[in-house]
């Protein structure tokens, strides 16, 4: 039996390291079941057995990227974490376009994968990507006293505004923008929030 599980197990790897190769270097839209069983030797069958369908296989290694990511932000938020708020914020914003840079497929999947309407995010995934805020939460709490329910929906906020500089500037719906473009635009608005924040006395 203990046996039979470790094989399972290491199949399990092969499978969730093939699919996130191939999202790495070619987006979600390459998988499928049969190519994935076809290329870790095994049947069709035998990877529904490892993982309920695709969804599930894609939430997954939407799981390694964000540990991924929480493991890039946690370095630079313990490099920076005697720095003044502001300067926390930046970093941890160039941090967060470094890594969608080194990562634009990996990245996108995280957004881009869409369940059918009778699908559900397991919980345990949410709160993967919950977890995130707390790095932009500990510099916000640091600027001013806020309850921790409001600073949690200031981080979810602050973080769709620098999400969207990203999203917007590097995936070609609108003129590409230059690395070093988007971290102005990033300067830019984390400085302009946090000098208004501090100033606004009815928040």
């Amino acid at each position: 039996m203990v046996k039979t599980d470790e094989k399972r197990n290491v199949l399990r790897g092969k499978v969730l390291d093939y699919v996130e190769g191939q999202i790495a270097a070619h987006g979600l839209a390459s998988l499928n079941i049969r190519d994935i069983a076809a290329a870790v030797g095994c049947s069709v069958g035998t990877v529904y057995n490892l993982y309920a369908d695709l969804d599930a296989l894609i939430i997954a290694a939407n799981s390694q990227t964000l540990h991924a990511l929480d493991r890039h932000l946690a370095k630079i938020d313990h490099d920076n974490r005697d720095k003044a708020p502001l300067t926390r914020l930046l970093a941890l914003s160039h941090a967060y376009l470094d890594f969608v840079v080194a990562n634009r497929n990996r990245w996108a999947a995280v957004f881009e994968h869409i369940l059918p309407p009778d699908g559900q995010i397991p919980d345990w995934h949410l709160q993967e990507h919950y977890a995130l805020f707390r790095y932009i939460e500990a510099p916000l709490a640091a600027l001013k006293p806020i309850s921790r329910q409001g600073c949690r929906l200031l981080a979810r906020n602050l973080y769709s505004g620098v999400h969207g500089i990203i999203f917007l500037g590097l995936q070609g719906r609108m003129p590409i923008l230059s690395q070093d473009v988007l971290r102005g635009q990033l300067r830019l608005i984390l400085t302009a929030f946090v000098r208004g924040y501090c100033a606004d006395t009815t928040l």
